[in-house]
């Protein structure tokens, strides 16, 4: 990514995130997907982590039947989490996120939604 794009990046998450007050702060996310990978987590220390953390998950569960990732955004962990699960859902408060994870065409079930609200199928 080029250091425009970043430097953008940072001035749009600190714009939007001025007042993260609870009573907007899923208001606020919404806003924060305006611009693809919000968080940067295409870059190489977040894909570390996402290895790491399935090397985590197999290393202490094994490979699970289901999982639920809450906080699934545009999906750049659901592809790593893919390799430790038979079957993914996500959540999101970012309708806009869960856009661009469908759009990607990984295989799972994901919706927007928060912890408190969302029942699975």
């Amino acid at each position: 990514m080029n250091i425009l794009k970043l430097w953008l990046k940072r001035i749009w998450f600190r714009a939007v995130m001025a007042d993260p007050s609870y009573k907007d702060a899923f208001r606020n996310m919404e806003q924060l997907y305006r611009i693809n990978d919000p968080w940067n987590l295409a870059s190489e220390p977040e894909r570390f982590r996402f290895q790491t953390t399935n090397e985590l998950i197999l290393r202490e569960f094994g490979r699970v039947g289901m999982l639920l990732e809450v906080g699934c955004g545009e999906g750049a962990q659901t592809e790593y989490l893919l390799h430790c699960c038979s079957e993914i859902s996500g959540i999101d408060v970012s309708g806009r996120a869960v856009s661009r994870l469908k759009a990607c065409g990984l295989q799972g079930r994901f919706e927007k939604s928060n912890l408190f609200d969302y029942r699975p199928a």
